[in-house]
């Protein structure tokens, strides 16, 4: 009896032992490195699923061009972006370069989505719509800004001088980070990455030449500098979006900013527009080089 019952505690005992060996080989399996789990799933989309997504956000954004107030389709470009990327019902903006503040790239955002913000143009004044008559250059912004208390994190920064652009956003970036950069680029090809001179910070457009601004070239790489992705630009060709890289990487993820930079490049997103304006070679150009990726320009006047 008494070995009847010692082989049955026996066996008991032998069971209970298979059941922890197998339990703790499926544990093993599940947990033999919980870091390399967690990991996995902060992993950002494989590249093919990125692309796909960029191409599909660039097909939204110009299937969303839309106009009330702007000169093109950027009010339905804005609105899209905000709803990708910012998902806010309230924001603040500066446009330099407004006019009277009936055309621009603000205004639906201060009468329909109730945004603060402040335009200034150089012939312009308009209180109703928040518009400042101010000569803006590479060389006062800084005072101004700061004179009229903006918030260096601001949310859309709208640019468009007709002339100054580039100077004038590469002063402003040196202090302040806008959520969304929009700014006029001019009609040299993305193989040619130039902008204009600094000249006397007086200069204005001939309103006949392509000598304004700078080229998309130009401004892809200045956004590179200033931890920025161009996104988008709009079908008649005229104005270009930025984001912030720490947005986008929210978005996409850690990993996304080259593939992004790579997909929507500065020969993508370049759209020839139908004016066609005339080339002027007497005067100089800056030559900024033309590389992928950098952190400082080498800068040339020809």
């Amino acid at each position: 009896m008494k070995c009847k019952k010692c082989l049955f505690i026996y066996v008991q005992f032998i069971l209970l032992m298979l059941f922890f060996y197998n339990f703790g080989s499926q544990s093993n399996d599940s947990f033999t490195n919980p870091q390399q789990n967690f990991e996995s799933t902060l992993s950002p989309p494989k590249t093919d699923n990125l692309e796909e997504a960029l191409l599909k956000l660039n097909e939204k954004l110009l299937l969303s061009e839309n106009k009330e107030f702007s000169q093109n389709g950027e009010d339905g470009v804005i609105q899209e972006i905000l709803k990708q990327f910012l998902n806010k019902n309230r924001g603040n903006y500066v446009e330099i370069g407004a006019g009277n503040g009936i055309e621009s790239n603000t205004r639906y955002l201060r009468e329909n989505n109730k945004w603060n913000g402040i335009s200034f143009d150089f012939n312009n004044n308009n209180q109703k719509l928040n518009v400042m008559m101010q000569k803006i250059t590479h060389m006062n912004i800084l005072k101004i800004l700061k004179k009229f208390k903006i918030d260096h994190n601001l949310d859309l920064l709208s640019i468009d001088t007709d002339f100054s652009d580039y100077w004038i956003l590469e002063k402003i970036l040196s202090e302040y980070h806008p959520k969304i950069v929009i700014h006029e680029i001019n009609q040299q090809p993305p193989d040619e990455c130039v902008s204009v001179t600094k000249l006397n910070g007086l200069a204005l457009w001939d309103n006949n030449s392509k000598y304004y601004g700078a080229s998309i070239c130009a401004y892809f790489c200045l956004a590179y500098r200033f931890d920025y992705s161009m996104i988008y630009c709009e079908s008649q060709g005229i104005n270009c979006f930025w984001i912030q890289n720490d947005i986008l990487r929210e978005k996409f993820g850690k990993l996304s900013i080259n593939a992004i930079r790579n997909v929507l490049n500065a020969t993508f997103l370049f759209k020839e527009q139908k004016e066609k304006y005339q080339e002027q070679n007497r005067r100089s150009w800056t030559q900024i080089e033309k590389v992928k990726f950098y952190s400082k320009p080498n800068i040339v006047n020809f």
